[in-house]
């Protein structure tokens, strides 16, 4: 199986700012070594599109997974990315029809089901921390009304699952910095921090 891991972009592009993806680094080390695992930083590339559309059509992924980290773009800029998430599910339904679609971070868990319901590509969406959760999404076979936490879509309806436990600060995997680098992130920004706190 191959999965195709996506930070969407998280300051308006051109701005230069560059926020390390702590929440999908955590996710990613939790990808079992059989799944055949490509990520994606959109913020870290000049034509991210152009390199999303790439690794879809070179890889194709059984699992695509959307970061959502913010609802309107850091800098000081005014405006909302809800559209890169729409075109991101778009551009992974039309080429990957038979993918099946997660999203999750710190922006779609607070409009989590208005975000359903305006991308309906989305099949999954994670709300609030997704560490205990996420593997179970990686399974072949998904009983998906017995997973705490998430939004899902059977028969053209949405299902909403009460909330999970919480994780335990001890208990967070570690990052992933081999295929997210610190190194990445360290110049450039004027406005935000490079490395979030958790």
């Amino acid at each position: 199986m191959k999965i195709l891991m996506v930070q969407l972009p998280t300051s308006h592009l051109g701005a230069g700012e560059r926020v390390y993806p702590l929440g999908l680094s955590r996710l990613s080390s939790l990808v079992p070594v059989k799944i055949q695992k490509q990520v994606l930083d959109m913020n870290i590339h000049p034509d991210p599109w152009v390199e999303l559309k790439i690794l879809l059509k070179e890889t194709t992924p059984k699992i695509v997974v959307l970061s959502f980290r913010n609802i309107d773009p850091l800098a000081g800029h005014q405006a909302s990315y809800l559209s890169s998430l729409k075109t991101a599910a778009n551009l992974t339904r039309n080429l990957v029809p038979d993918a099946r679609i997660l999203a999750g971070g710190p922006g779609f868990s607070i409009f989590a089901k208005r975000l359903m319901q305006e991308v309906p590509q989305i099949d999954i969406g994670l709300k609030g921390e997704g560490e205990l959760v996420f593997p179970r999404l990686l399974s072949q076979n998904l009983d998906l009304k017995d997973i705490p936490g998430i939004l899902w879509r059977d028969a053209g309806l949405l299902y909403s699952n009460s909330p999970g436990s919480k994780i335990s600060m001890d208990d967070l995997p570690s990052m992933d910095l081999v295929s997210f680098s610190p190194r990445d992130y360290t110049r450039g920004n004027a406005y935000v921090a490079a490395m979030g706190i958790e």
